[in-house]
């Protein structure tokens, strides 16, 4: 779904192209992994609303306070399936810290993370609660100083997850305060990934 109406503000694709490049974190960098989960999985096939996509980033801020993105993972996990996802993540990037959004389950939701990081024989680093306060539109219009700045101050790692990326981008609607029924978790993740509340 487009964004038609007249916000007075929409994000240019081409600054969000010249940021994604391919990205290799050093062996010992300090990744955070960063977890938007949903609340749940509903894809439409039942009737119903249809729910958003859980959302996984993988990156760090570096020495340059510039945000570096090395992976994205999304999609509608059910049960197991978003721990599983999680325990997936670490296997590959071995981050340091995992900070999950705060919400009605986020201990059951970080006990099942480590019931499955366990099994696999996983170390996940210390656990964070994360809770955004202000409103979504505000935090991911932050994104705008990041792509403006020269050099910019964000880089995206080439992967299958940056067309649907740069498709949020361009349908996010900036009037409508939570950007309703169009798909934004692989932006909201990556701004939770830059610690914007």
């Amino acid at each position: 779904m487009n964004c038609s109406c007249e916000s007075g503000f929409k994000f240019r694709i081409h600054e969000w192209h010249r940021v994604c490049q391919p990205l290799t974190p050093a062996p010992d960098a300090p990744l955070v992994l960063t977890l938007d989960p949903s609340f749940t999985a509903r894809d439409g096939s039942e009737g119903g609303n249809v729910s958003d996509d859980s959302a996984i980033a993988i990156g760090l801020l570096d020495d340059t306070d510039t945000l570096n993105i090395f992976d994205c993972v999304h999609g509608k996990f059910k049960g197991m399936a978003l721990p599983d996802a999680v325990a997936d993540s670490v296997e590959k990037w071995h981050p340091s810290t995992l900070r999950v959004e705060q919400n009605p389950f986020y201990d059951l939701l970080t006990d099942a993370i480590k019931l499955r990081a366990e099994l696999r024989g996983l170390e996940i680093g210390r656990i964070v609660p994360f809770k955004p306060v202000s409103p979504k539109k505000n935090r991911i219009a932050r994104l705008q100083y990041l792509l403006e700045k020269d050099p910019p101050l964000i880089r995206i790692n080439q992967g299958l997850y940056v067309p649907e990326l740069l498709k949020q981008a361009e349908s996010f609607c900036f009037r409508d305060i939570q950007n309703h029924r169009r798909p934004d978790n692989l932006l909201d993740v990556i701004c939770m990934q830059a610690n914007f509340r």
